[in-house]
Parts: structure tokens; sequence; C-alpha cells
């Protein structure tokens, strides 16, 4: 490592034993991802009408959705709090059981580096995450 920086390495057990129901971003983090996001996009979707992108999660096909594949490096993947075989239950405060495919799509796909929140079910907890969509 150079100039003695530390490397943190994640850890996925201790991160979902303690993870907290609801997990949000502090607003500086939030802020210096978007940048980070806009300067890796050359900063497509800086205007509203841009590219649109996601969170690397794809879900069945018919309700009720269930998390099928997590896109390795993608949002969903890396906040290490959704798991293949969750339930989809709501998407940007919106309650998606009687919307089609394409409406949930719509309602998780936006502008680089805005968030999206999600809530899900596993087992018989339900909880909320909150990702910030980024370009693949």
């Amino acid at each position: 490592m150079e100039g003695g920086a530390k490397q943190l390495k994640p850890c996925p057990e201790l991160a979902r034993e303690s993870a907290p129901r609801l997990l949000r971003l502090p607003d500086h983090v939030k802020e210096r991802m978007r940048q980070l996001v806009m300067e890796g996009v050359g900063g497509a979707g800086r205007e509203a009408g841009g590219p649109k992108c996601g969170i690397g999660l794809a879900f069945t096909d018919k309700a009720p959705y269930t998390v099928e594949a997590l896109h390795d490096g993608e949002p969903a993947h890396c906040s290490e709090m959704i798991s293949r075989g969750d339930l989809l239950v709501g998407v940007a405060g919106h309650s998606i059981a009687d919307m089609t495919p394409l409406e949930v799509t719509d309602l998780i796909l936006g502008d680089p580096g805005t968030e999206v929140e999600l809530r899900l079910r596993r087992s018989e907890d339900e909880f909320v995450v909150w990702l910030l969509r980024s370009p693949a």
C-alpha cells in the first residue's frame, strides 16, 4: 500500500447481522458519490432527460417480484443488503404489487447519481435500502 493508507476489507457477515432496518447515506457522502458518478460518465445525465441508469438488480417478470440476480460491482450488489430471493415490495415510496414489470423498471431507472428507495422483504422482515443509481 502506498503512502501508508489502510486497505479496508468488507465483512459481509458483520454487515448483514448488524445492519439497520433503514440504510441511508449521509448527505455529504451522497453528494461525493454523485460527483464521482458524474465524472465517470463524462457529465452524461446531468440534465433532465439524459441517459437513464439503474442499480444492477434483476427481478422476476411477474408479481410478486423476487430478486433474481445482483450484477457484480453495481449498487445493489455493493450494498450487501440485498440478496437473491428477496421480495421487492416497493420502489420510491410506491407499492408495486399491482404494477407491471415495465412500471417497476421505470421507477427504478433514473438519472446517474440520484437515489432510489427499495422496500424489500426477507422471510418476515421488511426493510428499506437507499441506493444511488449508477451507469453499468
